[in-house]
Parts: C-alpha cells; sequence; structure tokens
C-alpha cells in the first residue's frame, strides 16, 4: 500500500464511524537520512 492509499482510508474509515483521532504508521526506509 503506498502511503497516500493509508491515508484516504485512515480518514474514510474515521468518517465512517464518526470518530476524530486515528494512528497511521509508514516505513520512511532510507529516505529520511539522505541529504
Amino acid at each position: 500500500m503506498t502511503g497516500a492509499r493509508i491515508t484516504s482510508t485512515l480518514i474514510n474509515s474515521l468518517q465512517t464511524h464518526d470518530k476524530h483521532f486515528g494512528l497511521e504508521t509508514m516505513c520512511v526506509g532510507e529516505g529520511q537520512g539522505m541529504p
């Protein structure tokens, strides 16, 4: 799954269940430490 798909699924689920908070975790891989 891509990050955008995970995020949109989370938002859709929050709206469906009338919730306000959700938690999403994504692996950055090697990109975070690269200049």
